[in-house]
């Protein structure tokens, strides 16, 4: 017994030595009444941050009702459903399971998101107290806790909150594969390698970014233990890559006929400014430049340079080694090698960047923002800079919670009120389809069809979506209309400015109403400046109908 306490004894104090430099620096420790006063605002934070992970009011947008549709179709035909959507298939997989145990409301296929969100906070808290000490793991929790990049996408039923926990799974395996380098550490980053390659495709710039690392670490640096955890770690990326092969063709097939049809290849601006936009609401349109979006900004690229090259030397010295810092070296060519890669890979696809891509490099981000806050000597300054940056933080996230996602209920508030059994709802662009359909009650008895397809608006298939959308004209499709609507009402849900289709929805439209004998009335115009997702519905009567009422 005695001799186990002796070898784990040892097997710490030489952990404990590892890690030791990545410390060096450490500012003057806090006093106790700033550990008090920071023990309470981190409560007040924590009660907040869980609270908004779970409290989204707005019904499920595009994305995550597609995702829910994709979801809850039998396990064998998700793959198939998937190779037309553009994703993998991990997230689908577990929430068809998660679905199957506590149903389908929108808190129960959203929850899934939230928790992963809660468990990454607790998982990072330990993780970097291990390598960093427990104030900078206490200030890395509450500014993830606050972030309202972290909590929109824990109230979104989207893959993003898991892959900032396989991130975190994967912090733990590298870290374990440094202090000893061995086959458990190894499985363990193998694991959560694929599991983020499963989960969403820019893992591959991130496990490339720290592949080149460990390469670049055999090559120019690095004493014998740190090669060989070098070796562990591309054996492990090496067999998580093998683990891909079997979505390979799927994933092929997808980068040839999906991509991101909607969007443009990012520009330079967006690829120098990549962690700024984690201040972007995902589910509303840009606000404009406001005090607290500066403050954050000011804050983010502040502690980001401080993190990387800050010393603190004494209260009033603040010194900045451009050599930079090796803890905050090895974080920041994570998040920018990582960013930079996939600006790359984007201009190569011909794909896009939206921030929520990058969740792969959010959580080494929050990290180094965590580092920075160590090159301030007092204890204090520590704390009220870390509690503007939560404050700011936490409004924003505020703001976020209460933005409305989809316009979907003004628009099935009035198909309930006004549409007979027998009408068709058509969906032009297909995008409108999922989150109107989410909410629409079945047993209306209304034909619903999207454009340009003409087929079932639950999902949208982006297989060559660009050429689906040139080869349906608003005429064709209107012709098509006419010779199934039987003497029924049309119901056109539309809106302009998604991508390829431009106006063409507007001209669908209009092409509606100037048919022969057909009238129209506007039940619901779009909200742009309240609604993320806004939608026009107009109602289109044919003479036959007309004829019919007034019989």
């Amino acid at each position: 017994m005695a001799n186990e306490e002796t070898e784990s004894s040892k097997l710490a104090d030489a952990r404990a030595a590892f890690w030791r430099p990545w410390r060096a620096y450490a500012p003057n420790p806090p006093s106790h009444p700033v550990i008090i006063v920071s023990l309470i605002a981190s409560g007040v934070i924590a009660v907040l941050g869980v609270w908004l992970r779970f409290s989204a009011p707005s019904p499920l947008w595009l994305d995550e009702a597609l995702t829910v549709n994709i979801a809850h179709a039998p396990l064998g035909r998700i793959p198939s459903l998937l190779k037309r959507d553009g994703a993998p298939p991990l997230y689908y997989a577990a929430l068809h399971g998660w679905m199957a145990i506590f149903g389908t409301s929108d808190l129960a296929v959203r929850s899934l998101a939230g928790v992963a969100s809660v468990l990454t906070v607790v998982a990072l808290f330990f993780l970097v107290r291990r390598v960093f000490g427990g104030e900078v793991a206490l200030i890395t929790s509450v500014l993830l806790l606050a972030a309202p990049f972290a909590t929109y996408f824990a109230t979104e039923s989207r893959m993003y909150a898991v892959v900032m926990l396989e991130v975190v799974i994967l912090g733990w395996g590298v870290v374990k594969l440094y202090e000893r380098p061995g086959i458990w550490p190894s499985v363990v980053v193998a694991l959560s390698s694929a599991a983020l390659l499963y989960t969403h495709y820019w893992s591959i710039y991130l496990l490339a970014m720290v592949g080149g690392w460990w390469v670049v670490t055999l090559v120019w640096c690095g004493g014998r233990p740190t090669r060989r955890a070098a070796w562990w770690g591309l054996g492990s990326l090496f067999v998580a890559g093998v683990s891909f092969l079997p979505w390979l063709p799927t994933f092929l097939y997808q980068s040839k006929h999906t991509g991101t049809p909607w969007a443009t290849p990012p520009g330079l601006q967006i690829a120098i400014t990549g962690v700024l936009h984690f201040y972007d609401n995902p589910a509303a349109n840009p606000a404009p430049p406001g005090p607290g979006l500066f403050a954050l900004q000011v804050l983010t690229a502040g502690l980001v340079v401080t993190g990387v090259f800050g010393i603190a030397r004494s209260r009033f010295v603040l010194e900045l080694d451009l050599h930079s810092i090796r803890r905050g070296r090895f974080l920041a060519a994570v998040v920018f090698g990582t960013l930079a890669i996939g600006m790359i890979g984007a201009h190569l696809s011909k794909s896009t960047f939206v921030p929520r891509y990058a969740a792969v490099a959010f959580i080494p981000l929050i990290v180094l923002l965590a580092l920075g806050t160590q090159a301030l000597w007092s204890a204090w300054f520590r704390v009220v800079v870390v509690a503007i940056f939560c404050g700011v933080m936490l409004s924003t996230a505020i703001v976020w919670r209460s933005s409305d996602r989809t316009q979907a209920v003004p628009i099935v508030t009035v198909l309930k009120q006004q549409a007979k059994p027998g009408d068709l709802v058509l969906f032009c662009p297909d995008q409108l389809g999922p989150s109107v359909m989410r909410i629409l009650p079945s047993d209306l008895g209304l034909r619903t069809f999207s454009y340009p397809r003409f087929d079932d608006p639950r999902f949208v298939n982006w297989v060559d979506y660009d050429q689906a959308i040139h080869a349906t004209s608003p005429s064709k499709f209107a012709s098509k209309v006419e010779h199934v609507v039987d003497g029924h009402s049309v119901w056109l849900v539309w809106s302009t400015g998604y991508g390829p289709f431009k106006s063409t929805c507007g001209y669908l439209a209009s092409t509606l109403l100037t048919l022969p004998g057909w009238n129209g009335h506007q039940w619901v115009n779009a909200y742009q400046f309240r609604y993320f997702q806004s939608m026009n519905l107009t109602q289109f009567v044919p003479p036959s109908s007309q004829a019919h009422s007034r019989g």
